[in-house]
């Protein structure tokens, strides 16, 4: 996670701060530094951006393979530091945040496999729907027009919630008092026949005896209708009926499915879903998860993992009311689509009206005047073959690096004589990195986690995106850039929120800065700021005073993040990881391609034959906490 909305801010507000290098590790200032790079996090970042690709299952190891070489061909040097495996009890804060996340991605990832069942039969019934005669197209379209299939055709009137989308709301096109002249014109063009015909058995019913007119005044209107019904009305009455409830059926599931939109432009990260209990003891999921996140792979079988996993968010399923998350962006615009679609077909406009077809959501879009048949299956086409990849991303986000992943790039490194550090519980490898950095011992951090601004060391970022320039940001440089002390400064991002502490609601960068500028510390600030402290209260579900002390507990650890630095190695031991990499030595290319091909059937190449597959992905989809403005579809970087 980092500190919340922290490089946004610098950004945005001393953006001088920043030091960008768009001929990367060409650049003259990186030859002969030494990169202390968050192993943990970059390994993270290579799986998911291979998940479903040509190298998936060794696509991290084929990506630190060459952002090594790159390094070394421009003389700088790497050093990986990797997470000890482990619980860290201070993260609790943010194991909940990633449970709660990762429900969310399980929720999404459910919607877009009902959402794709339900537009194959959509389709389905579109083609059905196109081929019925016009008369009987105009009969389903008044049965539309006069309820907005607002009922359920088994009986089961609980399942109906017409609110979610109210008749002639914002996804209805607009009518006209003609199209209304239209359908009821329809309507009664297919009952003129059978009144004619009503007309005939009323004269013949005159003409019957006293005995036969007794016992025909026992027969209802209905009956004597069907009785008159030659064969042909009784399968065109037949054809309507099961297209309306085909229909209904369908139109039914798109509003079930349907969720409001957010007021806001973006998509807010979730730190709990709508009506979950913050008190409840997630302990036994957050244990289970890092069971099956340290669980290898190879040792169990990809299969057994996979059946582990899949317990692990059923439980999570039953614990976290999936029913209330919200929409991505993305997958509103599908929803609206998928809107305009049903009522094109059901709610056709007429050809006076200014646009053939009700504008289409971006990315569809209608460039050629078709049918309408045509038209509205073109769209629902489009829309179809864009799910599997809206699908993609909560499966790669759901996806866990195994410990086995990350053993495969630390066997790599040591072929290559790379130096590997292990960040000892309760630290975290940016951490130790940072810390590598203050005391000499590195000159940069090379990572996306914004902590280590908060330790006030020197932040490289981009690492994994060969595709972007490099970026310094100096977090010493930040902390005078807003004047304020050491002790402030610590305050100051703490206050933000960390992996250790939450923010408190509404108050962001802006204001925290401003109260701790006035006010000097936290405790200080929450004694001048009674709403504050009312706020903080509310947030727990028995109130004051517990709501307060709970957050004060993580302002402790925040602090004590960012205080205590992990120790680093003696100037003894940091000669020995040297000389015990063989660093020195000369890396033998045959030894790295003999296991490259033995364990993953890989073969190293000149870079002008090789296949060039983008292994970093977009930012969004591998969770680059700074730049994506998506709602943390992927943020599960430190599983």
């Amino acid at each position: 996670m980092g500190i919340k909305g922290l490089l946004q801010w610098v950004k945005k507000t001393h953006p001088e701060v920043i030091k960008a290098f768009p001929k990367r590790w060409a650049d003259p200032k990186f030859h002969g530094r030494r990169v202390a790079i968050d192993a943990t996090l970059l390994t993270n970042r290579f799986h998911f951006a291979c998940r479903g690709g040509p190298l998936e299952g060794y696509g991290e190891v084929i990506a630190w393979y060459n952002l090594v070489s790159e390094m070394r061909a421009y003389g700088v040097i790497p050093v990986a530091v990797w997470d000890q495996r482990g619980v860290r009890e201070w993260k609790s804060a943010e194991a909940r945040r990633r449970l709660t996340i990762r429900a969310a991605h399980l929720a999404r990832r459910n919607h877009e496999f009902a959402r794709s069942a339900r537009v194959h039969l959509l389709r389905e019934a579109i083609i059905d729907f196109f081929q019925l005669p016009s008369e009987e197209q105009d009969a389903v379209r008044a049965h539309w027009k006069a309820t907005k299939f607002t009922f359920v055709t088994t009986g089961q009137k609980d399942a109906l919630d017409g609110n979610r989308i109210p008749a002639g709301g914002a996804l209805t096109p607009p009518e006209s008092p003609r199209t209304e002249k239209v359908e009821r014109g329809a309507l009664e063009g297919l009952q003129g026949n059978q009144d004619e015909k009503l007309k005939v058995v009323q004269g013949e019913d005159r003409a019957l005896t006293a005995e036969n007119n007794e016992q025909t005044k026992q027969k209802t209107t209905a009956e004597r209708i069907a009785s008159s019904l030659t064969e042909r009305d009784t399968i065109s009455i037949n054809r309507i009926t099961s297209t309306i409830d085909t229909f209904s059926y369908l139109v039914q599931a798109y509003r079930d499915a349907y969720r409001t939109p957010v007021p806001s432009s973006k998509s807010k990260p979730y730190t709990s879903l709508p009506g979950f209990d913050p008190s409840q003891d997630l302990t036994p999921l957050e244990e289970e998860l890092e069971q099956w996140t340290t669980a290898n792979r190879q040792e169990l079988g990809l299969d057994e993992w996979k059946k582990g996993v899949e317990k692990l968010d059923e439980k999570l399923e039953d614990l976290v009311p999936l029913e209330n998350f919200t929409e991505t962006r993305r997958q509103l615009d599908l929803t609206r689509e998928e809107g305009e679609i049903i009522n094109l077909v059901l709610s056709p406009p007429l050809r006076s009206d200014n646009y053939p077809t009700p504008p289409p959501s971006p990315p569809f879009q209608v460039t050629s005047k078709l049918s309408l048949s045509s038209g509205a299956l073109l769209r629902l086409d489009a829309l179809i073959a864009t799910l599997p990849s809206v699908l993609s991303i909560y499966k790669r986000a759901l996806d866990i690096p195994s410990p086995a992943d990350h053993l495969n790039c630390q066997h790599l490194l040591e072929l290559l004589r790379v130096p590997i550090l292990h960040a000892p519980i309760p630290f975290e490898a940016e951490g130790l990195a940072s810390s590598l950095c203050l005391s000499g011992l590195a000159d940069y951090v090379g990572t996306e986690d914004s902590d280590v601004l908060g330790y006030s060391a020197k932040l490289l970022r981009n690492v994994s995106s060969s595709r972007k320039p490099l970026e310094v940001v100096d977090g010493e440089d930040v902390r005078q850039a807003v004047e304020l002390e050491k002790e402030q400064w610590v305050d100051w991002v703490v206050l933000l929120g960390t992996d250790a502490s939450n923010n408190i609601p509404k108050i962001g960068p802006v204001n925290s800065l401003r109260f701790i500028k006035e006010y000097h510390s936290i405790e200080n600030i929450l004694g001048a700021k009674p709403e504050l402290v009312d706020r903080l209260n509310a947030l727990h579900p028995v109130g004051a005073p517990l709501g307060a002390e709970e957050w004060m507990k993580g302002v402790e650890a925040g602090r004590k993040l960012f205080k205590e630095l992990p120790p680093t190695p003696t100037s003894a031991e940091w000669e020995e990881l040297w000389t015990g990499a063989g660093v020195t030595e000369e890396k033998d290319d045959n030894v790295v391609q003999q296991w490259l091909e033995e364990k993953f059937g890989a073969k190293l190449v000149e870079l002008e034959d090789a296949d060039i597959y983008p292994l970093e992905g977009s930012e969004n989809e591998v969770g680059d906490e700074s730049e994506s403005e998506n709602e943390n579809e992927t943020d599960v970087e430190r599983l």
